[in-house]
């Protein structure tokens, strides 16, 4: 059986937007190897990274990978496919999975599509309902989803009984499957394999991703999964239904170890959501990299919760262990917003913490929203103080007038 995981090209209008490696698709593609072994065939086709250090104009846009459809058509084919997976984690980004789909079903009419992500996991009814040739969607964690697919296309499961699978019935209506419990133990999934993927195209561009970085190249880990607060803004609550899980540290530290000898990487970008939710595990991942004096630093792409770092002995450790850069993510400085999102944040708490991180030689930033629902000019007028009146060295700011998108609220 042979099963081919598509990493979609994107449409952007400014062509200083980067991805990263799809982590996603390599988990999959990886645990999928550990449970079939020889008996199934996967690969990944990131049609991203094939073309994306040579964008080209689409009106007023650019297209970052390849987007023909007759080269596609012709690395599917290579693959002679009897699965297709097409990621689709940004909404931002829906239109083009769904451009890969309808081509990959022009071509293979009878081979079944099955998408799958954070977008996908929450609009999966309606994707199915309005869309006939995306013929399954894997709902929030994808592994044992996919792998029983898999079984049940082989023959050995019947759809109905895949928790966290919505299909197309034989009548065309749109069937949900009950949720799926969360993976308890992050320890059965194997380490994600890189080599699926070209690592030596995300060593060249990872770094133009991250607006401020110390090393290059950069590679991405995941450490741990989901996050347990509530924030309204965001869908992470949903995705991970609020469970924090971690992997096991010694897991963590091979992964690294395997990312700096054999590909080189000088830096690595977290990718958790709440990377110091248990403050133990983080001495102890510390403490292994102040030993191993690896040449190598640290940094958290989504940043670091500032009610969680509000510690002197953390901070001190991880910058000992090459973190040189503090990200948190504030949102807003007007206490009346930060209650509607529901962001346990005290600023006056965040202040000091920025103090304390820059005296200790860490980059400091912030994370900003502009334009929360019923927002006024004098609140995002009160963000754009705190900001300027801080001492942070940079802020990013988002600035968008939000709205309500399911999956949020």
């Amino acid at each position: 059986m042979n099963i081919v995981l598509i990493h979609p090209y994107i449409v952007v209008r400014d062509m200083g937007i980067y991805l990263s490696e799809p982590l996603g698709l390599v988990c999959l593609a990886t645990y999928l190897k550990q449970v079939f072994k020889e008996e199934v065939n996967v690969s990944i086709l990131d049609l991203y990274a094939m073309g994306a250090g040579n964008p080209k104009r689409k009106g007023n846009m650019y297209v970052k990978g390849i987007d023909d459809e007759v080269q596609i058509h012709a690395e599917i084919s290579k693959i002679k496919p009897d699965l297709i997976g097409i990621t689709c984690c940004f909404t931002g980004y829906f239109g083009e999975a769904l451009e890969v789909a309808a081509m990959a079903k022009r071509l293979y009419s009878s081979v079944p599509i099955v998408m799958g992500g954070t977008h996908a996991t929450l609009e999966a009814k309606s994707i199915l309902r309005d869309n006939s040739f995306v013929d399954f969607i894997v709902c929030h964690e994808g592994e044992i989803a996919l792998e029983q697919l898999v079984r049940s296309l082989r023959g050995e499961l019947t759809i109905e009984s895949i928790d966290g699978l919505c299909f197309r019935a034989k009548d065309k209506s749109v069937v949900e499957n009950p949720s799926r419990k969360l993976i308890s133990d992050l320890d059965i999934l194997p380490i994600p394999d890189r080599k699926f993927i070209d690592m030596e195209h995300y060593k060249q561009y990872n770094h133009r991703l991250f607006n401020f970085f110390r090393k290059k190249p950069i590679a991405t880990v995941m450490t741990s999964r989901g996050c347990p607060y509530k924030c309204v803004f965001c869908c992470t609550k949903n995705m991970w239904k609020r469970q924090y899980r971690p992997s096991r540290l010694e897991k963590v530290f091979k992964e690294i170890e395997i990312l700096v000898s054999e590909y080189g990487v000088r830096e690595i970008c977290i990718l958790d959501d709440q990377f110091i939710m248990k403050k133990e595990r983080i001495y102890e991942f510390c403490d292994y990299f102040i030993n191993r004096k690896l040449d190598i630093v640290f940094s958290n792409v989504a940043g670091i919760s500032g009610w969680l770092a509000d510690d002197d002995i953390l901070l001190h450790r991880m910058r000992r262990a090459g973190f040189y850069k503090i990200t948190v993510p504030i949102e807003t400085g007007n206490a009346e917003t930060i209650k509607f999102i529901r962001k346990p944040i005290d600023l006056e708490k965040v202040g000091k913490l920025v103090t304390k991180a820059n005296k200790l030689g860490y980059w400091t930033g912030a994370f900003f929203i502009i334009g929360f629902p019923y927002e006024t000019r004098e609140q995002i007028m009160e963000t754009i103080d705190f900001a300027y009146n801080s001492e942070l060295d940079f802020a990013h700011f988002f600035c968008c007038p939000a709205i309500y998108w399911y999956g949020t609220i």
